[in-house]
């Protein structure tokens, strides 16, 4: 292989008729000639970032648990998915959920 591999962070692609996993996609390398791991560190933040993104209008649109979501998007856990998105966004899926209802009664 040339250096790259494939890895796979689940991202979904979401529409109103289906939802499903995208396929592996090639990454480079993700760490320097010297191995250090600042590359590992702002790969995953990216990966966290793709995540949330993905998250996000399956927690707003509320057909899913926050289990499914997490499973579905890469976060292994509700947990996790919850410190990504405090730590990304300052605020827990369950607000989002509970604003975007708010937001859709009105």
């Amino acid at each position: 292989m040339d250096g790259s591999r494939l890895v796979f962070p689940p991202i979904i692609h979401s529409s109103p008729s289906s939802i499903r996993v995208l396929p592996l996609y090639p990454q480079p390398p993700i760490f320097g000639h010297h191995g250090h791991l600042r590359g590992l560190v702002l790969h995953a933040r990216a990966v966290e970032r793709l995540r949330i993104e993905a998250a996000r209008p399956l927690i707003e649109d509320g057909r899913h648990s926050f289990d499914e979501i997490a499973r579905l998007t890469g976060f292994g856990d509700p947990d996790r998915m919850c410190q990504g998105f405090v730590r990304s966004l300052g605020r827990t899926p369950q607000e989002l959920r509970r604003d975007a209802r708010q937001t859709f009664r009105r």
